[in-house]
């Protein structure tokens, strides 16, 4: 059961992507009605495939396997490997690519198959924990969370909901992609299993150290603050190692990156005390949605900061580590945006909030004897971010989630989360018809993310990267209350729109993927990671579980960013900036990112996109 389900889930994603990012030319792809898709792959051969379409994005899902007529003969293709298969030849011949690059890929998408397997898995044996859905006042994993809070102040209803995050990237074969990891160290380090993973603690010399902080004169002081009971158990590692603390910064580090990674690449560091593991401190964590990023254990009246790690592993679509740009970035954008959210009116009336990055830290090997790909791999392999902890901007019983989690199944109800809220949303606000409170949960959820995305990009020249994992909606009894933002790795920002607002940002790094000079550039990343894949997949779910035309929604989305260029543009300083904006959104057809041909390129940094209709009326 579980890999039929696995691999259908990857094979959907596969097909789409093969027929939407032009992978197969258009002349070879028929529809006999507008439930099939036909392919002619040659003279005897051809695909069929039964489909539900969707009005977004080009958007579908498959109804069932993909049939292979050759010449006489009927085939089933279940796997999305032997899918590949057929365009093997084909691909690499009009694209001059090398087939070690073609296999690779295969591999990724057989990895991903696996893992979606596992998590499948991994979802059936975590329902027997939640056992008390049979109480009576118990019918939705929104109950369970606030009754096991109230045991327990320190229960995390976030890293709860991260946690119910299996399916992964809803377009992207390489939904479940993550190579490098064995059988045991997935169960133990993968969100959905729910462990707890104990992070390493290194010291690492200050002068090996390039820290950028908002709060606090070291890196380590943070660290202390959140973990006031390691100071005696460091002191002792200190003295154990002969080594002087003060001179030394602490690093959290993913056990994982510790043993394949860190013991490997920084041998001479560790042999020369540079680099000090600090073997009897742990920190008790639960991996997120992003897996190298932890919501640690909280203790009393501590929120502790989120910890974002760096793994050199390749998840989805590409190896995560940190690079040193972005732990000097993320923080100093934090700041700027910290200052400007205070003049967002969404902001003032608690229904937009930046969760900050306030610390970042990386190893720095600054020897000019040392060759610069090495030097940047020591930075990007021992490095670390700290972010706020969402969770600290709550009040009464509100609780906050990734909206990735809207789209996955309740352990609790077996329902989809997105459908809890929505009947919790119906009782709250007396809707009697379901359809109706889907509606005015939709319009709700709208307006506390578009208008001020919309006017950080158009007013200030941030576009913020707000897709499913990086987007934190709270919710009070169903009502959505407020939306948090995190991860400012790939935003993009118009240094000219941001100067003159009179903010500047100065990086000591170059940072040439964060400044765009042409502003199409915000335009696409606002369009692929909010209006394509957070928007636009709750609105597919809303059409899926309510029936609910996605035209109508659409209208719904149309009508508010009218309504928010409309007001921006009273400001003559940029009316011509957003009108620029406006035109772009409103567009025919839009450019959205090819995940699958970059892939097949051999790509983890170059973005290649193609041109699709555009949904918004």
């Amino acid at each position: 059961m579980f890999e039929e389900i696995a691999k259908q889930a990857i094979l959907n994603r596969l097909f789409q992507a093969i027929i939407r990012e032009k992978i197969i030319q258009n002349e070879k792809i028929f529809y006999p009605n507008k439930n099939c898709i036909a392919i002619k792959l040659s003279q005897n051969k051809e695909l069929f495939a039964e489909i539900n379409p969707y009005a977004s994005f080009e958007r579908f899902d498959l109804t069932s396997t993909i049939t292979l007529i050759d010449k006489n003969e009927t085939k089933e293709i279940s796997h999305p490997c032997d899918l590949l298969q057929l365009f093997q030849e084909e691909w690499i011949a009009e694209n001059n690519e090398s087939e070690d690059i073609f296999i690779r890929f295969k591999n990724e998408i057989e990895n991903s198959v696996s893992n979606m397997i596992l998590a499948q898995m991994s979802f059936e044996m975590n329902k027997n924990k939640f056992s008390h859905k049979n109480w009576k006042r118990i019918t939705s994993s929104l109950d369970w969370v606030l009754i096991e809070r109230e045991k327990d102040p320190n229960f995390s209803p976030m890293a709860f909901y991260e946690q119910c995050v299996i399916k992964g990237h809803p377009l992207h074969p390489g939904a479940k992609t993550r190579m490098g990891l064995n059988l045991e160290e997935l169960i133990a380090y993968s969100p959905e299993w729910r462990k707890i993973v104990p992070l390493k603690l290194l010291a690492v010399h200050k002068d090996y150290c390039k820290v950028t902080l908002q709060e606090f004169t070291h890196f380590r002081d943070l660290i202390l603050a959140d973990y006031p009971n390691f100071s005696n158990k460091i002191l002792l590692e200190a003295e154990k190692n002969k080594i002087d603390f003060q001179n030394y910064e602490l690093i959290p580090v993913h056990p994982w990156q510790f043993k394949h990674t860190i013991k490997v690449l920084y041998q001479k560091y560790l042999n020369e005390k540079i680099i000090v593991p600090l073997n009897s401190i742990e920190i008790p964590a639960r991996s997120l949605v992003s897996f190298r990023s932890f919501a640690p254990e909280n203790t009393g009246k501590i929120k502790r900061h989120h910890i974002k790690t760096a793994i050199n592993i390749l998840t989805t679509s590409d190896v995560r580590t940190i690079s040193p740009r972005s732990t000097q970035s993320g923080p100093l954008i934090s700041q700027i945006l910290k200052t400007i959210q205070l003049s967002l009116p969404d902001y003032l009336c608690g229904k937009f909030k930046i969760q900050g990055e306030v610390s970042g830290i990386y190893f720095e090997e600054s020897s000019e004897l040392v060759d610069s790909i090495v030097r940047d791999s020591l930075g990007r392999n021992l490095s670390c971010l700290m972010r706020e902890n969402p969770e600290k901007f709550l009040s009464g019983n509100e609780i906050c989630m990734p909206a990735a989690a809207l789209l996955e199944i309740s352990p609790i109800s077996e329902k989809s989360i997105l459908t809890e809220l929505i009947e919790q949303f119906a009782k709250t606000e007396n809707h009697s018809s379901f359809y109706i409170a889907a509606l005015e949960f939709f319009k709700k959820y709208i307006s506390i993310s578009i208008p001020s995305l919309l006017t950080l990009m158009s007013k200030y020249g941030i576009s913020l990267e707000a897709h499913l994992q990086n987007s934190t909606p709270v919710f009070k009894k169903g009502v959505p209350h407020c939306l948090l933002v995190r991860d400012f790795a790939d935003i993009r920002i118009s240094q000219e729109r941001l100067e003159k607002q009179n903010y500047f940002l100065n990086l000591t790094i170059k940072n040439s993927l964060i400044f765009c000079k042409n502003d199409s550039y915000l335009h696409k990343n606002i369009f692929y990671s909010f209006f394509q894949s957070h928007i636009g997949e709750i609105i597919i779910a809303l059409r899926k579980e309510f029936n609910i035309d996605e035209k109508i929604l659409w209208n719904y989305v149309k009508e508010l960013c009218q309504n928010t260029f409309a007001e921006l543009k009273k400001d003559p300083i940029i009316a011509e900036q957003v009108g620029k904006d406006e035109k772009f959104l409103f567009q025919e057809n839009i450019q959205l990112k090819a995940l699958t041909r970059m892939r097949l390129k051999g790509e983890l940094t170059e973005y290649y996109f193609v041109n699709i209709a555009n949904p918004i009326p």
